[in-house]
């Protein structure tokens, strides 16, 4: 690569990192003081419910926001002094972690060179011998 076209690559790449914080549609000027946020697709505010994120050791503010009974979409929450309403894209991805189809559902027990599913009170009581 020669020096123009690193040049050229790095004003495309500049320009590039603008365009997302300019134009995303989940921004932080979607929730309001009151902590309310706009549903994509019903057009209709969703409250926010203010918790922590356990993903990283951090401990940010968010907020959840529900719609149908289920987890809608997570922002930081502007009223919480660690984060004042910023966020990681770990703590973003909050809501894929919750409904991957291959997220974890019960305790596995890996014997004999492959993974068993076993019972939560079995999980327990392993967890508490050792």
């Amino acid at each position: 690569m020669d020096r123009r076209q690193f040049l050229k690559y790095s004003t495309v790449g500049a320009i590039a990192s603008f365009i997302p914080a300019r134009f995303s549609p989940v921004t932080a000027s979607l929730v309001d003081s009151s902590g309310r946020n706009v549903s994509f697709t019903s057009k209709n505010f969703r409250e926010g419910i203010p918790t922590i994120c356990n993903l990283c050791p951090a401990r940010c503010g968010v907020l959840g926001f529900r719609e149908s009974g289920h987890l809608a979409g997570i922002q930081g929450n502007p009223a919480h002094p660690n984060n004042r309403g910023k966020i990681c894209a770990r703590g973003v991805a909050g809501v894929n972690l919750t409904y991957h189809p291959h997220r974890l559902r019960q305790p596995l027990k890996h014997t004999n060179g492959e993974w068993q599913v076993i019972g939560w009170d079995e999980a327990l009581e392993i967890i508490t011998d050792q």
